[in-house]
Formats: structure tokens, sequence, C-alpha cells
């Protein structure tokens, strides 16, 4: 914890001397959170249609934003984590831009609309959501795919749990799913 609490008051360090203006702490710091911005505006590009140029812009949109509300910037996180919450909401506003509500609703679902009268934002919130749950999900070791599978999913038997994963014992599994459960929160919270 001291470890990280340093790496915060270093970045908050740097975001003073930025707004002091010495061009080498903006530097740093734009150097050390754009590989992080990037890939978050891929992973939330990835959600809609958007082109390797666009997430690029917003990656550019999301560091003006940064710049410009650079004051309040407070160290309880690194800059780079500051930076990604203005990429997934710049990401986001594109996404949700790119097309009028219907159109993105026929072409992500194929439907019209929701059928139970879901407002269209909240329906793309629950799909982003989802979204970031099947990427925790494929994460997971098979063993533990397997257990979700067959428990919360429904996929398979016990008998093919048993062959797939040698566990025997009913303890044995509930133990193992109680394990594969926990990883999948964990990294679900690591992604969204």
């Amino acid at each position: 914890m001291a470890e990280r609490s340093q790496r915060w008051a270093e970045d908050y360090v740097r975001v003073q001397a930025a707004l002091r203006g010495e061009q080498t702490a903006w530097d740093t710091l734009y150097r050390d959170a754009y590989p992080p911005a990037l890939y978050m505006a891929r992973r939330v590009g990835a959600l809609g249609p958007l082109g390797e140029e666009e997430i690029q812009d917003v990656v550019a949109e999301a560091f003006r934003r940064c710049l410009v509300r650079l004051d309040c910037f407070r160290p309880v996180s690194r800059f780079s984590t500051w930076v990604c919450g203005f990429v997934r909401y710049v990401a986001l506003e594109s996404v949700r831009g790119a097309y009028s509500r219907r159109e993105r609703l026929r072409q992500w679902s194929g439907a019209e609309a929701p059928a139970d009268g879901t407002d269209p934002e909240q329906w793309l919130l629950r799909r982003e959501r989802d979204g970031f749950l099947r990427l925790a999900f494929r994460s997971l070791s098979p063993r533990h795919q397997v257990l979700i599978g067959c428990f919360v999913l429904g996929w398979s038997t016990r008998r093919q749990v048993r062959a797939q994963t040698g566990l025997r014992q009913p303890e044995e599994m509930q133990q193992a799913l109680e394990e594969a459960l926990h990883t999948l929160r964990r990294r679900f919270l690591e992604l969204y």
C-alpha cells in the first residue's frame, strides 16, 4: 500500500509541475498514461463501431480534456487511472454518437428496440457490462470455465465436470466453484 501511495504522490508532484508549465512533467505523465489509455479505448471501442483512427481520436480528446481539468487531479489514484476514466467516457460518447439509437440497436441486436421497453441507453450500458463479463470469463482457466459453465450456466452435467476437472467430492467441487466465482468477480471488477 505504501508503494502505491508513493506512486500516487509522484504523479501528483508531476501534475503540479505540469500546472506550473513544466513541459517535461506533462511529457512524462503523457508517456506513462498513453498505453493504458489506448488499451481502455480499444476495449470500449470494441463494443461499438469504432475503428483504429477513431480510437486514436478518442485518446487524443481524453488527454485534451485531462489537460483542461488538470487542476482537478487528486492523489487518490495513478494519473493513468484518472486518464482512463476520461477515455472511457469519451469512448462511450463516441460509440453512442456513431449512430442514432435505433440504428445502433438494429446493428448490435438485430432488433428494432428492446422488447421490454428498456431505455436504449440503459440497454447499451448493460450490454457494455455484459461484454466485460464475457472478457473476464474468457480470461479464466479452463477448469474455472468448466465449473462456472456447469453450476452457474448449466452447460454440462456433474459427471462431465468430474471427468474434465478430476474433482470427485461435492465439497471439493463447491470449494473450486467458490474460487472460480471469486476469480471471475475480481477479473470483472478489474475490467469494469
